[in-house]
């Protein structure tokens, strides 16, 4: 699945903000990365126990509707739905899926205005239409019916350009994450294969603190510090970009596979460098994982906003329209 580079990148962006370039600091990343992995919380939530036609799609209904919302209480959402009621995956209810019932599966949300229930509605109709037009089924997505093995990516991949949630990700962040989630599971291993960086906006925040990505001019330092302008489409995946070549680099210096250094990157983001106040000094409870190797953030010595500029610490969350965050 190839995005229109012409039509989503902003010279801007790229012009901008400087990715990851060696220094000194990174000498002890390996250690430091390695340290992180050998403690690294596995998924709060996985659909190992249902069959792989229902596994299969609850995973893309997470990945398809996971913009602008908490992943584990997403997760922990379809998957109870799952478990009282299996067949509201199928695509034939699916493709007539109702507005109410996607606010009745997030209503606990904390954030109300983020379940977005009519969004999430045209999207996973869309997928249920898509399902029957194309395969009627999610397991033929990726397996052929008649040997029963799955099929080459390039085929794979065919289904997912018809599906709105995924064809107007211009960084493919969504598919990028269910490739991360799918090759977890038994008989999926080999989409790890095709795996490319997957990066939300707590990874573009941790990288900005941190230093992993840099500001280069007064445009790059007003688009991360103007809280109260709205992000467009083009510059949110341009910038993910950059992160995703820093992303790229850390794999190569800390001989680590791509996926373990996303996820890493990704627990970094949710449970200590969090939106508003980092916790730095790993006292909230979400960062009692890290406290087996660490007395602080593991990156606390090289961060550039602790060590250098705290004003980068106030770096959060901006407004931002789009289905791709």
């Amino acid at each position: 699945m190839e995005c229109n580079k012409n039509l989503y990148l902003s010279d801007d962006i790229l012009n901008g903000f400087q990715d990851l370039k060696y220094n000194l600091d990174i000498i002890n990343y390996p250690d430091i990365y390695n340290k992180i992995y050998s403690i690294l919380p596995k998924e709060e939530v996985s659909f190992i126990i249902f069959d792989r036609e229902v596994l299969i799609a609850c995973e893309i209904i997470c990945a398809s509707i996971c913009h602008k919302i908490n992943w584990n209480f997403l997760r922990k959402a379809i998957y109870e739905k799952t478990l009282k009621q299996s067949d509201w995956i199928r695509p034939d209810r699916l493709s007539k899926i109702t507005v109410e019932e996607v606010y009745e599966l997030l209503v606990d949300y904390d954030k109300k205005d983020r379940i977005m229930e009519k969004e999430r509605h045209e999207l996973l109709l869309d997928i249920g239409r898509n399902v029957i037009d194309f395969t009627h089924k999610f397991e033929d997505i990726f397996f052929d019916t008649l040997t029963g093995k799955i099929k080459n990516f390039n085929s794979i991949i065919t289904f997912f350009e018809k599906c709105s949630a995924f064809s107007n990700d211009p960084q493919q962040k969504k598919m990028q994450l269910l490739l991360q989630s799918l090759s977890d599971y038994e008989d999926f291993e080999i989409l790890g294969k095709f795996y490319k960086p997957t990066i939300d906006y707590h990874l573009i925040r941790l990288y900005l603190r941190r230093g992993i990505v840099t500001p280069t001019n007064k445009f790059a330092r007003e688009y991360i510090f103007d809280s109260e302008k709205i992000r467009k489409e083009n510059t949110v995946a341009t910038l993910r970009k950059v992160c995703a070549k820093s992303l790229n680099t850390l794999s190569q210096i800390t001989l680590l596979d791509l996926k373990i250094v996303n996820r890493i990157e990704w627990w970094i983001g949710r449970t200590i460098c969090i939106n508003g106040n980092p916790d730095c000094d790993l006292d909230l409870p979400t960062a009692q994982w890290v406290r087996e190797k660490f007395d602080k953030c593991p990156f606390y010595e090289s961060c550039y906003a602790r060590q250098y500029n705290e004003k980068f610490l106030e770096i959060s969350e901006p407004g931002y329209k789009g289905i791709s965050y």
